[in-house]
Order: C-alpha cells, then structure tokens, then sequence
C-alpha cells in the first residue's frame, strides 16, 4: 500500500520586509517540529522532500535528522506560485483571497499559479516520490497546497481542510483508498 506523510511547515518568523519563501522558523516553530519528528517516527518513513521555502527545508531537516533519514527539497512541493512572494497583511483580506483562490481554481487570484495548476504540480511531485513500492515517504510543504491536494485526492473542500490545519500538521495519505487522516498531537 502506497503511504505519504503529508506535514504542514512549523511556525515561520514572519517579517513582512522579505519574501516569505525566507521566512525562517521561530523557536517555538524548531520545538515542535522536534515533536512531530518523535510521532512521524512512528510511521517509518524512508525519505522526507521538502518545499524550497526555508520554513518547509527547516521543518524537513529538524525531523530527518532526528530520524536518520534523508531529505531533499523539490520544487514540486512549494506553495502555489513560482512568482515573486506577496505578502497580504490584512488577515481577513489574505483570507478571503485563500477563498477565492480555493473557489475559483482556473483563475490566478495570487502569486502567479492557479489553484489547478499548482495541484497538477503537487500530484506530480507526489506520483514521482511515491513510486508504486510500500515504502513510506514524507513532504513537508505549506497549507494551501496541502489542502488544494488533498481536496482533489479525497473530494473533500479545500477551504475546510485548510482552515483546520495547524503549524505544524502531519496527515497521514493511503493513497490506494484515496483517503487521509489528520495524525492528532500535542504540539507543546
């Protein structure tokens, strides 16, 4: 059976004077991923990918070096959009913009890549680091991905799924059943 951990990124710094693919963890955000690392244990994975973004890296770095395991960043896994990084710091404005982006996946609300775009790009990471073994993998990416993926795989609402994500978050993927459950733990 094909299994994929999903993890959402740990707390990032954030500091609206540079782009957020550079936001580094804070040091609440490097304690629990040290915890999450000891619960994704449990599941055995291989190997860890990671997005490029410096939060998904460190995240995916604290939790293979605790267990031992390679990790590699791939681009496949990044948040949606490949252009420069728009930072919204009006919460509700950012949130309404995450609904449209969910509800109007063929449009580009943001960031340059659609909702549909960036979840074909996300499968083809997934397909690619899955292969057709039983091995267990882990990526740590960001929650609008997550959530666009996983919605698409499960039939689920993306805006649901991603408003019930934490920093971070670890779902655990049987891709054969097309179904996911979120892996509940305490963070502190």
């Amino acid at each position: 059976m094909p299994r994929l951990l999903l993890v959402r990124h740990a707390e990032p710094e954030i500091d609206i004077a540079v782009p957020a693919s550079v936001w580094p963890l804070t040091s609440r955000g490097v304690s629990s991923a040290e915890k999450l690392a000891s619960v994704t244990a449990d599941f055995g994975p291989i190997r860890i990918f990671t997005s490029p973004e410096v939060k998904a890296v460190e995240t995916g770095r604290i939790m293979a070096d605790a267990l031992g395991i390679p990790a590699t960043a791939d681009e496949r896994f990044a948040e949606h959009g490949a252009g420069p990084d728009e930072f919204i710091p009006d919460y509700r404005e950012f949130r309404a913009s995450v609904r449209r982006f969910f509800t109007e996946p063929d449009e580009v609300v943001f960031r340059g890549e659609s909702c549909r775009a960036a979840g074909e790009r996300f499968s083809e990471g997934v397909a690619a680091v899955t292969g057709d073994n039983d091995d267990v993998v882990a990526v740590v990416t960001h929650g609008r991905i997550m959530a666009t993926w996983l919605a698409r795989l499960s039939g689920g609402t993306a805006w649901d799924i991603w408003t019930g994500l934490r920093m971070p978050d670890l779902v655990d993927v049987d891709l054969d059943a097309q179904a996911y459950q979120t892996v509940q733990f305490t963070l502190f």
